[in-house]
Protein backbone atom coordinates (compact mmCIF):
# COMPACT_ATOMS: atom_id res chain seq x y z
CA UNK A 1 0.00 0.00 0.00
CA UNK A 2 1.12 3.45 -1.04
CA UNK A 3 0.74 6.78 1.11
CA UNK A 4 -0.66 9.92 -0.36
CA UNK A 5 2.26 12.17 1.36
CA UNK A 6 4.98 12.16 -1.60
CA UNK A 7 5.32 14.12 -4.94
CA UNK A 8 6.57 12.46 -7.37
CA UNK A 9 9.55 14.41 -9.68
CA UNK A 10 9.48 15.14 -13.44
CA UNK A 11 10.82 12.09 -15.86
CA UNK A 12 12.86 10.97 -16.12
CA UNK A 13 13.07 10.06 -12.30
CA UNK A 14 15.65 8.79 -10.68
CA UNK A 15 15.83 4.80 -9.39
CA UNK A 16 17.83 3.45 -6.94
CA UNK A 17 20.60 0.84 -8.02
CA UNK A 18 18.89 -1.59 -5.74
CA UNK A 19 15.45 -0.80 -6.49
CA UNK A 20 16.26 -1.40 -10.54
CA UNK A 21 17.94 -4.70 -9.52
CA UNK A 22 15.28 -6.03 -7.28
CA UNK A 23 12.83 -4.43 -10.43
CA UNK A 24 14.98 -7.00 -12.50
CA UNK A 25 15.79 -10.12 -10.71
CA UNK A 26 12.30 -10.75 -8.87
CA UNK A 27 9.54 -9.52 -11.16
CA UNK A 28 6.86 -11.57 -12.01
CA UNK A 29 7.13 -15.27 -11.65
CA UNK A 30 11.07 -15.46 -10.32
CA UNK A 31 10.31 -15.73 -7.16
CA UNK A 32 9.54 -19.68 -8.16
CA UNK A 33 11.71 -19.78 -10.88
CA UNK A 34 14.90 -19.35 -9.21
CA UNK A 35 14.97 -21.97 -6.62
CA UNK A 36 13.59 -24.04 -9.59
CA UNK A 37 16.84 -23.59 -11.32
CA UNK A 38 18.87 -23.75 -8.55
CA UNK A 39 17.22 -27.67 -7.87
CA UNK A 40 16.93 -28.79 -11.56
CA UNK A 41 20.20 -27.41 -12.47
CA UNK A 42 22.00 -30.12 -10.50
CA UNK A 43 19.71 -32.47 -11.44
CA UNK A 44 21.14 -31.32 -15.21
CA UNK A 45 24.38 -31.40 -13.90
CA UNK A 46 24.18 -35.04 -12.31
CA UNK A 47 22.70 -36.09 -15.54
CA UNK A 48 25.96 -34.91 -17.55
CA UNK A 49 28.51 -36.15 -15.24
CA UNK A 50 26.90 -39.61 -15.24
CA UNK A 51 26.49 -39.72 -19.40
CA UNK A 52 29.93 -38.66 -19.76
CA UNK A 53 28.21 -35.85 -22.08
CA UNK A 54 30.10 -33.04 -23.90
CA UNK A 55 27.32 -30.55 -24.83
CA UNK A 56 29.93 -28.39 -27.04
CA UNK A 57 31.39 -31.43 -29.14
CA UNK A 58 27.76 -32.90 -28.91
CA UNK A 59 27.18 -29.88 -30.73
CA UNK A 60 30.11 -29.79 -32.49
CA UNK A 61 29.46 -32.99 -34.58
CA UNK A 62 25.64 -32.09 -35.44
CA UNK A 63 26.95 -28.91 -36.95
CA UNK A 64 30.33 -29.00 -38.16
CA UNK A 65 32.12 -31.20 -40.46
CA UNK A 66 33.30 -34.67 -39.92
CA UNK A 67 36.38 -37.11 -41.78
CA UNK A 68 35.19 -40.88 -41.28
CA UNK A 69 38.29 -43.66 -41.34
CA UNK A 70 38.32 -47.13 -40.03
CA UNK A 71 39.51 -48.13 -36.66
CA UNK A 72 39.48 -51.25 -34.49
CA UNK A 73 38.55 -52.28 -31.01
CA UNK A 74 40.38 -52.33 -28.08
CA UNK A 75 38.80 -52.74 -25.22
CA UNK A 76 35.50 -53.22 -23.95
CA UNK A 77 33.64 -53.21 -20.13
CA UNK A 78 30.26 -52.99 -19.03
CA UNK A 79 29.10 -49.76 -17.24
CA UNK A 80 27.25 -48.84 -14.25
CA UNK A 81 24.60 -47.17 -16.33
CA UNK A 82 21.42 -49.25 -17.31
CA UNK A 83 18.91 -48.22 -20.20
CA UNK A 84 15.84 -50.11 -20.73
CA UNK A 85 17.45 -52.63 -18.62
CA UNK A 86 20.20 -53.31 -20.74
CA UNK A 87 23.59 -52.66 -19.81
CA UNK A 88 25.55 -49.77 -21.45
CA UNK A 89 28.52 -50.68 -22.75
CA UNK A 90 31.89 -49.05 -23.54
CA UNK A 91 34.04 -49.48 -26.25
CA UNK A 92 37.58 -48.02 -26.72
CA UNK A 93 38.69 -48.06 -30.42
CA UNK A 94 42.22 -46.50 -31.49
CA UNK A 95 42.17 -44.84 -35.50
CA UNK A 96 44.67 -42.97 -37.32
CA UNK A 97 43.66 -39.40 -38.51
CA UNK A 98 43.96 -38.22 -42.37
CA UNK A 99 47.25 -36.59 -41.43
CA UNK A 100 48.65 -39.98 -40.11
CA UNK A 101 48.28 -39.27 -36.23
CA UNK A 102 47.10 -41.94 -34.71
CA UNK A 103 44.45 -41.26 -31.29
CA UNK A 104 42.35 -43.33 -29.10
CA UNK A 105 38.92 -42.58 -27.91
CA UNK A 106 35.47 -44.02 -26.20
CA UNK A 107 32.22 -45.23 -27.35
CA UNK A 108 29.10 -46.22 -26.07
CA UNK A 109 26.25 -48.33 -26.81
CA UNK A 110 23.69 -51.15 -25.38
CA UNK A 111 25.41 -53.76 -27.53
CA UNK A 112 27.27 -57.07 -27.06
CA UNK A 113 31.12 -57.07 -26.20
CA UNK A 114 33.33 -57.01 -29.51
CA UNK A 115 36.21 -58.96 -29.50
CA UNK A 116 39.56 -56.84 -29.46
CA UNK A 117 41.25 -56.01 -33.35
CA UNK A 118 37.08 -56.02 -34.53
CA UNK A 119 37.22 -53.36 -37.08
CA UNK A 120 35.17 -50.44 -37.08
CA UNK A 121 33.82 -47.45 -38.94
CA UNK A 122 34.57 -44.13 -37.00
CA UNK A 123 33.92 -40.49 -37.56
CA UNK A 124 35.71 -37.36 -35.79
CA UNK A 125 35.49 -33.52 -36.15
CA UNK A 126 37.43 -32.41 -38.86
CA UNK A 127 38.54 -29.26 -36.43
CA UNK A 128 39.78 -31.50 -33.69
CA UNK A 129 40.63 -35.31 -35.00
CA UNK A 130 40.64 -36.31 -31.32
CA UNK A 131 37.08 -36.11 -30.73
CA UNK A 132 35.94 -39.18 -32.39
CA UNK A 133 32.71 -41.52 -32.09
CA UNK A 134 31.94 -45.20 -33.81
CA UNK A 135 29.57 -44.77 -36.17
CA UNK A 136 26.33 -45.53 -35.16
CA UNK A 137 27.57 -44.94 -31.21
CA UNK A 138 27.33 -42.56 -28.93
CA UNK A 139 29.82 -40.11 -27.24
CA UNK A 140 28.48 -40.82 -23.41
CA UNK A 141 26.95 -43.16 -21.52
CA UNK A 142 23.59 -41.77 -21.61
CA UNK A 143 21.44 -40.53 -25.15
CA UNK A 144 21.90 -36.73 -25.85
CA UNK A 145 17.94 -36.48 -25.89
CA UNK A 146 17.95 -37.87 -22.59
CA UNK A 147 19.66 -35.27 -21.03
CA UNK A 148 17.66 -32.53 -23.63
CA UNK A 149 14.37 -33.62 -22.04
CA UNK A 150 15.98 -33.03 -18.46
CA UNK A 151 17.05 -29.28 -19.63
CA UNK A 152 13.66 -28.81 -20.36
CA UNK A 153 12.79 -28.62 -16.66
CA UNK A 154 15.16 -25.95 -15.89
CA UNK A 155 14.85 -24.29 -19.10
CA UNK A 156 10.90 -23.67 -17.67
CA UNK A 157 12.87 -21.66 -15.04
CA UNK A 158 15.18 -19.86 -17.54
CA UNK A 159 12.14 -18.72 -19.26
CA UNK A 160 9.96 -17.37 -16.17
CA UNK A 161 12.92 -15.31 -15.46
CA UNK A 162 12.80 -13.64 -18.91
CA UNK A 163 9.18 -13.15 -18.83
CA UNK A 164 10.06 -11.25 -15.44
CA UNK A 165 13.54 -9.55 -16.57
CA UNK A 166 11.41 -8.04 -19.25
CA UNK A 167 8.37 -7.42 -16.90
CA UNK A 168 11.24 -5.27 -14.61
CA UNK A 169 12.51 -3.50 -17.41
CA UNK A 170 9.07 -2.27 -18.09
CA UNK A 171 8.06 -1.20 -14.65
CA UNK A 172 11.68 0.59 -14.58
CA UNK A 173 10.80 2.20 -17.97
CA UNK A 174 7.34 3.62 -16.22
CA UNK A 175 9.03 4.61 -13.04
CA UNK A 176 11.42 6.57 -14.94
CA UNK A 177 9.22 8.30 -16.93
CA UNK A 178 5.57 7.20 -16.35
CA UNK A 179 2.63 9.59 -15.33
CA UNK A 180 0.64 8.76 -11.91
CA UNK A 181 -3.08 7.83 -11.76
CA UNK A 182 -5.57 6.30 -9.56
CA UNK A 183 -7.19 3.48 -10.90
CA UNK A 184 -10.31 1.25 -9.21
CA UNK A 185 -11.05 -1.97 -9.91
CA UNK A 186 -13.76 -2.16 -12.99
CA UNK A 187 -14.41 -5.82 -12.14
CA UNK A 188 -12.82 -9.04 -11.71
CA UNK A 189 -13.16 -12.64 -12.89
CA UNK A 190 -12.04 -15.84 -11.52
CA UNK A 191 -10.03 -17.77 -14.68
CA UNK A 192 -9.74 -21.76 -15.17
CA UNK A 193 -6.06 -21.34 -13.59
CA UNK A 194 -4.83 -22.09 -10.14
CA UNK A 195 -1.73 -21.65 -8.61
CA UNK A 196 -0.87 -22.97 -4.58
CA UNK A 197 -4.88 -24.02 -4.72
CA UNK A 198 -5.69 -20.49 -5.36
CA UNK A 199 -7.82 -19.19 -8.90
CA UNK A 200 -6.15 -16.51 -10.58
CA UNK A 201 -7.59 -13.77 -10.90
CA UNK A 202 -8.35 -11.43 -14.29
CA UNK A 203 -8.88 -8.14 -13.01
CA UNK A 204 -9.94 -4.78 -14.81
CA UNK A 205 -8.78 -1.38 -13.58
CA UNK A 206 -9.75 1.67 -14.97
CA UNK A 207 -8.53 5.07 -14.65
CA UNK A 208 -8.89 8.29 -16.63
CA UNK A 209 -5.17 10.11 -17.84
CA UNK A 210 -3.74 13.35 -18.03
CA UNK A 211 -6.02 14.16 -20.91
CA UNK A 212 -9.14 13.27 -19.28
CA UNK A 213 -9.79 9.89 -21.62
CA UNK A 214 -10.81 7.02 -19.54
CA UNK A 215 -8.35 3.55 -19.84
CA UNK A 216 -8.20 0.32 -19.05
CA UNK A 217 -6.16 -2.11 -17.93
CA UNK A 218 -6.12 -5.60 -17.20
CA UNK A 219 -3.49 -7.99 -14.55
CA UNK A 220 -3.66 -11.87 -14.12
CA UNK A 221 -2.87 -13.06 -10.53
CA UNK A 222 -3.33 -15.24 -7.53
CA UNK A 223 -2.26 -12.97 -5.19
CA UNK A 224 -5.20 -9.86 -5.37
CA UNK A 225 -4.50 -8.99 -1.82
CA UNK A 226 -2.17 -6.41 -2.57
CA UNK A 227 -3.12 -4.69 -5.65
CA UNK A 228 -6.91 -4.09 -4.36
CA UNK A 229 -6.52 -3.32 -1.20
CA UNK A 230 -6.30 0.58 -1.12
CA UNK A 231 -10.10 1.90 -0.90
CA UNK A 232 -8.87 5.26 -2.29
CA UNK A 233 -7.68 3.53 -5.82
CA UNK A 234 -4.76 1.75 -6.52
CA UNK A 235 -2.01 4.43 -7.57
CA UNK A 236 -0.35 3.40 -10.47
CA UNK A 237 2.60 4.85 -13.60
CA UNK A 238 1.62 4.73 -16.74
CA UNK A 239 3.08 5.81 -20.11
CA UNK A 240 1.88 8.41 -21.53
CA UNK A 241 1.72 8.04 -25.19
CA UNK A 242 0.45 4.21 -24.48
CA UNK A 243 -2.11 4.85 -21.26
CA UNK A 244 -2.54 0.85 -21.35
CA UNK A 245 1.25 0.63 -20.41
CA UNK A 246 0.10 0.71 -16.98
CA UNK A 247 2.27 -0.75 -13.98
CA UNK A 248 0.69 -0.73 -10.48
CA UNK A 249 3.53 0.37 -7.82
CA UNK A 250 1.53 -2.38 -5.71
CA UNK A 251 3.56 -4.71 -7.99
CA UNK A 252 6.65 -3.79 -6.89
CA UNK A 253 8.98 -6.95 -5.41
CA UNK A 254 10.06 -5.74 -2.35
CA UNK A 255 9.86 -2.94 -0.38
CA UNK A 256 10.65 0.62 -1.93
CA UNK A 257 9.62 4.41 -0.87
CA UNK A 258 9.40 8.00 -2.65
CA UNK A 259 11.98 10.33 -1.21
CA UNK A 260 11.63 13.83 -0.49
CA UNK A 261 12.80 14.68 -3.80
CA UNK A 262 10.49 12.30 -5.05
CA UNK A 263 12.55 9.81 -6.80
CA UNK A 264 11.87 5.48 -6.00
CA UNK A 265 14.33 3.91 -4.11
CA UNK A 266 14.26 0.31 -2.11
CA UNK A 267 13.90 0.13 2.10
CA UNK A 268 14.53 -2.70 3.82
CA UNK A 269 17.59 -5.74 3.57
CA UNK A 270 19.85 -4.80 0.82
CA UNK A 271 19.50 -9.14 0.82
CA UNK A 272 15.72 -9.19 0.64
CA UNK A 273 15.22 -11.78 -2.60
CA UNK A 274 17.98 -11.43 -3.87
CA UNK A 275 19.49 -14.30 -2.50
CA UNK A 276 18.37 -16.84 -4.26
CA UNK A 277 19.15 -15.17 -7.61
CA UNK A 278 22.73 -14.59 -6.30
CA UNK A 279 23.44 -17.76 -5.09
CA UNK A 280 22.30 -19.73 -8.42
CA UNK A 281 23.78 -17.37 -11.04
CA UNK A 282 26.98 -17.64 -8.68
CA UNK A 283 26.72 -21.85 -8.46
CA UNK A 284 25.44 -22.93 -11.58
CA UNK A 285 27.57 -20.04 -13.08
CA UNK A 286 30.28 -21.20 -12.02
CA UNK A 287 29.89 -25.02 -12.85
CA UNK A 288 29.17 -23.67 -16.24
CA UNK A 289 32.28 -21.59 -16.57
CA UNK A 290 34.54 -25.05 -15.45
CA UNK A 291 33.16 -27.03 -17.85
CA UNK A 292 33.86 -24.40 -21.09
CA UNK A 293 37.45 -23.98 -19.34
CA UNK A 294 37.88 -27.06 -19.72
CA UNK A 295 36.50 -27.94 -23.37
CA UNK A 296 38.33 -24.96 -24.00
CA UNK A 297 41.61 -26.26 -22.38
CA UNK A 298 41.34 -29.94 -22.68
Amino acid sequence: MWTDDYQLADPPREISPLLQLQLLLRSGGQSFAWPWIFFWGFVLWLFVALGGMDFATEARFLVTPLERTQGKITGCADTSTEINDRTVVAFEFSYTDTQGTPHTATSYAQESHSATGTPVSVEYLASAPEKARIVGMRLGSLPFFVVLIMSAFPGVGVLLIALGFRKGLKARALLKGGRMALASVLHQESTSTRINDKPVMKITYSFTDHQGQAQRFVRKTHEIEAITDDAGGERLLYDPQNPSDAFLLDELPGSAHVTPEGTFEAVGNPLDGLKMPALTLLVHGGILTALVVLELTG
